[in-house]
């Protein structure tokens, strides 16, 4: 997912990777390197001579939470694979993350960098729905992956007053 310049923000993950983040009106938007006609072959090979090139993560919102999001912890961010958690929850946000170079292209290495910026989107868990490790010169490997917050739970059912004498 591209994210328009003018509507991104970025934070920074645990691992110290730039994060874009954008509103769904930036869906479907292209990015300035886009705009001026890099190809992304060009991109990949300038990053290639530059050491460190990292996973880049993307998220765009979908639908605004119920309740306010903060920070938390990244262990405490749980990963669901392809099935979502049972509890009841709503997918608010959809991750994209294009693979780097090294160890940080693998599907762990992407997990965990998703993971890292839910965390500080204050997602409880992320769904991972798609991932595509068959890399190439013009394509990185990618994962794909929602946002899941989970619903408030009810407060629990007061006893019913004990019987009148």
């Amino acid at each position: 997912m591209l994210i328009h310049p003018h509507e991104a923000r970025t934070l920074r993950s645990a691992a110290g990777h730039g994060i874009a983040i954008g509103d769904e009106r930036a869906t479907g938007a292209r990015t300035m390197a886009h705009r001026a006609g890099l190809s992304f072959a060009i991109v990949a090979g300038l990053c290639g001579l530059l050491a460190g090139c990292e996973n880049s993560v993307s998220y765009t919102p979908i639908i605004h939470p119920s309740h306010p999001l903060s920070p938390r912890s990244v262990n405490s961010v749980e990963v669901f694979a392809v099935t979502p958690p049972s509890r009841p929850h709503r997918d608010i946000g959809i991750f994209q993350v294009a693979g780097g170079i090294g160890d940080e292209g693998t599907p762990s290495g992407m997990v965990a960098d998703a993971r890292a910026t839910a965390a500080q989107l204050g997602c409880d868990a992320i769904l991972v729905t798609s991932v595509d490790v068959l890399a190439s010169r013009y394509h990185p490997a990618n994962i794909q992956a929602s946002c899941i917050i989970y619903d408030p739970q009810p407060p629990p059912p007061q006893p019913p007053p004990p019987p009148r004498p």
